[in-house]
Parts: C-alpha cells; sequence; structure tokens
C-alpha cells in the first residue's frame, strides 16, 4: 500500500523548535480518485505563512495482508519513502 502525506516544517525561532508535522493523508486509493485535494491544501498551507517547507512525500508501507494484520494488532511498520510529489 501507499500513502502520500503532506509534511509541513514550521518556521522555527530557533533550529529544532518543532519538529516536522504530518498535516494530512491519502491512501492510494484516494489520491488516485481526487489527489487534487491534497494538492489543494498544500497550496492553502502555502498561504498561511506558517511554514519553511512543505512537501508532498509519497511512502510505501509494505503489501496489504502485513497491514491488515498490524491494524488488528498493535501497528509497527517501517516506511521506506518512495519520493516527493
Amino acid at each position: 500500500m501507499n500513502v502520500y502525506i503532506l509534511f509541513g516544517q514550521r518556521i522555527c525561532d530557533y533550529p529544532g523548535q518543532f519538529a516536522p508535522e504530518a498535516l494530512e493523508v491519502m491512501d492510494e486509493f484516494a489520491y488516485d480518485e481526487n489527489a487534487e485535494w491534497l494538492h489543494e491544501k498544500l497550496e492553502a498551507a502555502k498561504k498561511t505563512k506558517e511554514f519553511e517547507a512543505l512537501r508532498i512525500i509519497h511512502i510505501g508501507v509494505g503489501d496489504m495482508e502485513k497491514l491488515r494484520e498490524l491494524i488488528v494488532g498493535i501497528p509497527s511498520i517501517k516506511g521506506e519513502v518512495k519520493g516527493a510529489e
């Protein structure tokens, strides 16, 4: 399964004041049907002037069967960053 996450780094008064934030998330199915939604959220976040950096990151989280097993149990998933949108 793939997810698309809009990450933002808020403007800091000193280095490390804020960690990067996951602002919005879409799975691959929602992204295939309406990717514009996430890109609209990106543009809206840019207009706030609160962030020094914003990026949509594509992350693969493994196969669906393993994901289902983890959701039923205690989730702990290693992710692989696929690249920026």
